[in-house]
């Protein structure tokens, strides 16, 4: 991530709460990490990205050498698809899955919730979408239940409960289907990756000001807001 550093602009700030009068021995240099660009989601529509599957235990760095040739860009690919937080949005490998699942539950093998099955009539047309979470009592098959028309010539109604509406899904399948989800990458293909970094670079940079021309901004860590104002 040194790479991603190194594009972002400088900024000068007081690090603990001063009170006017300050000087510049107050401030310190540091890298404005609030700065970057943000990608709309049509972006991915485009010829600008291929799909790209994850194996098991791959790092950034190392997606970044294998579709780039270095290990250096591998804030593009962290950055492209909007991860900001390496430790919740990239995948776990098999191993790392297993010791947080076995610590985060008592049993990770038992029930989370109950999810709907798609069901179609006669003429294929959906009558209950698939994937609904919804409130079941096993001990009781018909705290859900759903009536629809199954045929219209001659109208035949159909009437089914949990028991046939409705699958389990454990706590271990929920998280693996949560991991296994993150595995699937947009890459920006190579051939826009100098274009992409001047964009970037460029979306980083302060824009020009008439008062202040240095490429440094500054600012204070107040004690109030009133500080640096005098009646």
């Amino acid at each position: 991530m040194s790479g991603f550093f190194s594009y972002l602009p400088k900024i000068e700030y007081t690090p603990t709460r001063i009170k006017f009068q300050f000087t510049n021995q107050d401030f310190v240099l540091a890298t404005n990490i609030f700065k970057g660009l943000s990608l709309d989601n049509s972006a991915y529509a485009t010829d600008l990205f291929a799909e790209f599957s994850l194996k098991d235990g791959v790092r950034p760095d190392q997606v970044s050498e294998a579709v780039y040739g270095t290990p250096n860009y591998d804030w593009v690919i962290l950055l492209t698809n909007k991860i900001t937080d390496l430790k919740n949005d990239w995948p776990l490998s098999q191993t790392e899955f297993e010791l947080l699942i076995n610590k985060k539950y008592s049993d990770p093998h038992s029930v989370k919730n109950y999810l709907t099955k798609e069901v179609k009539n006669d003429l294929g047309e959906v009558v209950l979408p698939g994937g609904l979470e919804v409130y079941y009592n096993p001990n009781d098959q018909d705290s859900f239940k759903r009536t629809y028309i199954k045929s219209y010539n001659p109208i035949v109604e159909e009437t089914e409960n949990g028991a046939t509406l409705l699958t389990s899904i454990t706590y271990y399948e929920w998280e693996q289907a949560r991991n296994e989800a993150k595995r699937k990458l947009q890459i920006l293909k190579p051939d826009y990756l100098e274009t992409f970094v001047k964009i970037f670079q460029a979306s980083a940079n302060y824009l020009p000001s008439v008062k202040n021309k240095s490429k440094i901004k500054q600012t204070l860590n107040k004690t109030s807001i009133f500080n640096n104002i005098t009646l």
